[in-house]
């Protein structure tokens, strides 16, 4: 016959097998205290079910427990759902975080959650590290992958590439005639990628003949009058 976990007392004792009550998770003085607030969570979800005016009501229990020779720390939240009428009490989820960890485990994740369909089959706390201390395959990665593999395509992209600003070198000289061309292609005629920076427009003279009167002629066209005044339109003529 299966094992049903319902009550307060069934829990507490999954969690002592399963080594969550462990002391590399909480001293005696400490479990003690947090078993206390595990009746408090309960107790509060009884009256949030009841002032909300449903069956149930969820709750968090969280605990942190220590692992590699106590380099690296990782929390898990216990979620539970708590029906006050029939004073059952589930687990739901089981999330894992991963506090602090070695160098070594850059490339793993550092949270993964599990949902608890059958509670004797809880992962052990070693369990629960190892997965998170260890990158998964690629089918599981996929989504790291294809976030990866798209900065990789924009990276190649030349347009996106930064665009040279001569005013933050701080060897710019905006007086020095020549700059560097590091395309430029040596030979025996030509011995530095330094060439002369343009000029911008060159200015080109314009040879076409044009008409209009002689020079000496201009002098002698009369100067056209200036125009009159207007006059208002409240004056009458």
């Amino acid at each position: 016959m299966d094992r049903t976990y319902r009550t307060f007392e069934d829990h507490i004792e999954l969690l002592t097998e399963k080594g969550y009550l462990d002391s590399n998770f909480k001293t005696p003085a400490q479990l003690g205290m947090w078993l206390n607030e595990f009746r408090q969570a309960i107790e509060f979800a009884t009256s949030q079910a009841s002032l909300n005016d449903q069956s149930s009501a969820t709750f968090i229990m969280a605990l942190r427990g220590t692992f590699n020779e106590g380099l690296d720390s990782i929390t898990f939240n216990f979620q539970y759902r708590y029906f006050p009428d029939t004073e059952n009490l589930t687990l739901l989820y089981l999330q894992t975080h991963m506090e602090k960890g070695d160098v070594s485990f850059i490339h793993a994740k550092h949270r993964k959650s599990y949902r608890i369909d059958d509670p004797s089959n809880l992962i052990l706390p070693a369990d629960a590290y190892t997965r998170l201390t260890t990158a998964d395959e690629l089918e599981n990665n996929l989504p790291v992958w294809a976030r990866l593999y798209g900065q990789f395509q924009r990276d190649r992209d030349p347009e996106n590439d930064l665009k040279k600003n001569p005013q933050q070198d701080p060897f710019y000289d905006p007086k020095d005639p020549y700059e560097y061309n590091p395309e430029a292609e040596l030979d025996r005629f030509r011995t530095s990628k330094f060439e002369r920076k343009p000029r911008g427009e060159e200015f080109k003279s314009d040879n076409r003949p044009k008409l209009g009167l002689p020079t000496h002629l201009l002098g002698r066209l009369p100067v056209p009058p200036p125009p009159k005044p207007p006059i208002p339109k409240n004056i009458r003529r």
